[in-house]
């Protein structure tokens, strides 16, 4: 069989190819907002704003008790504080990068993701036969959310995908922050459907 390789954003290292036979049903990616309406005000993103407060509050104690015990030189200040800043916005960057690397594309057979870690993009796809079924998480917010995907064998799947608000790993397969996210999951269900009775 001839196959079709994606265009831009999915040219990587890892070229996933699509059959002439398939069809692109749907391509999206998470909302380029980073509005909390659409990360969702609610715990996960609390207890996520507490362990980043926490963990640069060891850099100002550390700072605070070295300044009692040790004269603090201008070049001692400064390296705290370039140090206290990295420890600020690396978290932030990758959490961002990580993001606006992100993209899906649905076809007639198969649900493809492309992820971003440490520079380095990776493609991966679940076959729509093991699939058992889609659901929108328990919150959205402004018609945005998280899409769960519900795989029917997940010793299948290679690749794990990140909640964008805590910056932690799902314990399933998720589409992150999508814009008109009863629309979308509405697609993938019936895409899911359609599978079924070929």
């Amino acid at each position: 069989m001839k196959d079709i390789i994606l265009d831009a954003p999915f040219e990587t290292d890892t070229l996933v190819r699509i059959g002439q036979d398939e069809t692109i049903i749907w391509r999206g990616a998470p909302s380029r907002s980073l509005s909390i309406f659409d990360i969702g005000l609610d715990f996960s993103f609390i207890l996520a704003l507490v362990k980043r407060g926490a963990f640069f509050s060891w850099f100002i104690l550390a700072f605070i008790l070295y300044s009692i015990y040790v004269e603090v030189t201008p070049l001692a200040l400064t390296i705290s504080a370039v140090i206290a800043t990295a420890a600020i916005i690396t978290p932030e960057y990758f959490l961002i990068e990580r993001k606006m690397n992100t993209h899906y594309i649905l076809t007639s057979k198969q649900l493809i993701f492309q992820l971003w870690w440490w520079n380095k993009k990776s493609t991966h796809s679940i076959p729509l036969s093991n699939i058992a079924n889609v659901r929108i998480s328990e919150k959205s917010y402004n018609d945005t959310g998280v899409i769960l995907i519900l795989v029917k064998d997940a010793s299948q799947l290679d690749f794990t995908t990140h909640d964008f608000a805590s910056n932690e790993a799902r314990h399933q397969p998720t589409l992150e922050m999508i814009k008109d996210i009863h629309t979308v999951t509405d697609t993938l269900q019936q895409a899911i459907r359609d599978n079924r009775k070929k």
